[in-house]
C-alpha cells in the first residue's frame, strides 16, 4: 500500500518502535470480515467463524461470502459489521441500566449505515428507545432500510442537524457520536479513504467533530454517558478532541472493563487534572479495522428541554376498531401504542410514545417504529417491515416456505413459480426467516417486496 509520507509521520509516534513494521504490514493484508447476529431472530453461526472477544453475537469469518445471495441477510438475521465497531455496543452494555424502573433513551447522532445503531437496538430491546440520526439524505435512507430490516420496534430514524437535538435538552441517558473522520482506519477496506487523505482533511474533520459535540451536548442528561468514536488513528481527531472536551465541558472519567487478552491499546487524554482513558484498535493487534473510542460522563451543565419551538404532532390515535385489528397481529400487544400518520398505521412501545411525539414535533423523522401497514375495509394490508419484525404474530397469515433458488427469485422480484406459494396472502420465508409477503390468486403471484429492496445486478 502506497501510504502518504505525512500519514506515516503522524501515525508512527503512536506505536512502539518494535510494532511499526507489523502495523504497516497489516495495512497490506486483506481486510477481515465479520458479522453480528440478531438475537431476536434466527441467526445461524457459520461453520468457519470464530467469536469476537467483546461481542457475544459477533463472529469473524474465515472468508467473505456473497451476502447478497443469502436470504437470511435480507431478512435481518445478521448484520455485516467490523469486529472493532462492535466494541461500542460492548461499552454501552456496561452503562445502560436496562433493569431500572425508567426506560432508557439512547441517541446515535451520526448513525448511517446502521451497524452501531442495530447493535444498540439489540442491547436495549424493549427496555428503551433509540434515536438514530443521519443528516445526509442518501445515507439516512440506507440507515432506515437497515433499521427496518433489523425489525425491532424501538428505533426512530431522524435526519436533523445536531443543533436540533439541543432543544430536547436532558433527554438521553447515552449518546454515541461516531464522528465523521479522515478514515485512516479504513485504508485497507476503502481505497477512497486513502486517496482523499491529507493533513488539511484531518484538521477539518477534527473541527467538524467538535462542532457536532458542542451542538448536541445539551441533549445528554446530567450524569449521562457519551461514547465518542472515530475510525482513524491520528491524535488530532482523537485524544486532542477528548482534551478539548475536558476543557470545554464538565466531564468525569468512568471505569471500563475490558475482555482479557483482547489486544486493545489503552491510551490517555488529560487536561486540567482530568484524565480519560481511550481505547485504540490496531489491525496488527485486534480483529477488524482501525477504531478509536473513549467514554465519559457528563458531570454538570444539565439542561431541560425548552418549552417553545414545538409544532403540532402529526401522529393521531387509531380508531378503536382499527386498533383492535392491529393488536391481533402483534405478539405481546399490551406493550404497544398504536397510531396513524396519514393513511398508514404504526405501533410503538408505550414507553417510547413521549419521545416519539417530541421527535415528530422537533425533528425530521424518516422512520418511526413500527410501520404495520394500512387498514382498508377492515382488513390489514401489511407492510414489508411487519414481515421482518419478531413482534409479528405469524399465525395470522398463511406461510410460503421457499427453497434457496426460489427465495432468490422472490428477492429479485423476478419470475416465480406460483405452485410454491400458498393461495391468498402469505408470509414468505426461507427456512425460519421471513423475507416478505406475497399474494397468490390462481396462477398469478403478486410479489409485495418493495421495489427498492430487490436484489439487482446478479
Amino acid at each position: 500500500m502506497n501510504l502518504p509520507a505525512r500519514f506515516i509521520e503522524t501515525v508512527s509516534p503512536l506505536l512502539p518502535a518494535d510494532e511499526r513494521e507489523r502495523f504497516f504490514a497489516a495495512l497490506d493484508r486483506e481486510a477481515s470480515c465479520s458479522i453480528r447476529l440478531n438475537p431476536f431472530k434466527h441467526g445461524v453461526v457459520p461453520d468457519d467463524a470464530r467469536p469476537v472477544a467483546w461481542c457475544g453475537d459477533g463472529y469473524v469469518l474465515e472468508k467473505r461470502p456473497s451476502f447478497t445471495l443469502d436470504p437470511r441477510f435480507h431478512g435481518g438475521d445478521y448484520y455485516v459489521q467490523e469486529a472493532g465497531s462492535m466494541f461500542v455496543g460492548y461499552l454501552a452494555e456496561q452503562f445502560l441500566d436496562r433493569d431500572g424502573r425508567q426506560p432508557v433513551a439512547v441517541l446515535d447522532l451520526c448513525a448511517a449505515p446502521g451497524g452501531k445503531s442495530t447493535h444498540l437496538s439489540s442491547i436495549i430491546g424493549d427496555k428503551g428507545t433509540l434515536v438514530a440520526n443521519e443528516i445526509h439524505n442518501g445515507r439516512v435512507m440506507l440507515l432506515a432500510d437497515n433499521i427496518r430490516k433489523w425489525g425491532l420496534a424501538n428505533t426512530i430514524v431522524t435526519s436533523s442537524e445536531p443543533s436540533a437535538f439541543g432543544s430536547l435538552g436532558g433527554t438521553f441517558d447515552l449518546m454515541l457520536i461516531d464522528a465523521p473522520c479522515s478514515g485512516e482506519g479504513m485504508f485497507r477496506k476503502e481505497p477512497a479513504a486513502l486517496e482523499q487523505w491529507s493533513l488539511e482533511n484531518v484538521n477539518m474533520c477534527a473541527d467538524r467533530s467538535r462542532h457536532i459535540i458542542s451542538d448536541a451536548w445539551d441533549a445528554l442528561k446530567e450524569g449521562g454517558i457519551l461514547i465518542f468514536s472515530t475510525c482513524t488513528y491520528n491524535r488530532t481527531e482523537n485524544e486532542d478532541t477528548v482534551e478539548w472536551m475536558i476543557r470545554n465541558f464538565e466531564t468525569s472519567p468512568v471505569d471500563v472493563t475490558l475482555p482479557d487478552g483482547c489486544g486493545i491499546r489503552v491510551t490517555e487524554a488529560s487536561c486540567d487534572g482530568v484524565t480519560h482513558k481511550c481505547y485504540r484498535f490496531m489491525p496488527h493487534l485486534t480483529d477488524g479495522e482501525g477504531l478509536f473510542v473513549t467514554v465519559l460522563r457528563k458531570s454538570g451543565g444539565g439542561v431541560v428541554a425548552s418549552g417553545g419551538g414545538y409544532k403540532k404532532s402529526p401522529l393521531v390515535a387509531c380508531p378503536k376498531g382499527e386498533e383492535a385489528l392491529l393488536r391481533r397481529h402483534m405478539v405481546g400487544d399490551e406493550r404497544f401504542d398504536f397510531f396513524k400518520f396519514k393513511d398508514d398505521s404504526y405501533a410503538c412501545f408505550t414507553h417510547s410514545r413521549r419521545l416519539l411525539e417530541s421527535a415528530a414535533s422537533r425533528l425530521r423523522v424518516i422512520y418511526s417504529p413500527l410501520f404495520i401497514g394500512q387498514v382498508i375495509r377492515d382488513e390489514l394490508k401489511p407492510s414489508h417491515p411487519l414481515a421482518l419484525t419478531p413482534y409479528l404474530d405469524a399465525t395470522r397469515f398463511a406461510t410460503t416456505d421457499l427453497p434457496l433458488d426460489a427465495a432468490l427469485d422472490y428477492l429479485r422480484r423476478g419470475v416465480v413459480d406460483a405452485s410454491l406459494y400458498a393461495e391468498g396472502l402469505s408470509l414468505v420465508r426461507y427456512g425460519d426467516t421471513p423475507i416478505g409477503f406475497a399474494k397468490r390468486i390462481g396462477r398469478r403471484v403478486n410479489n409485495l417486496l418493495p421495489v427498492n429492496q430487490r436484489i439487482v445486478n446478479l
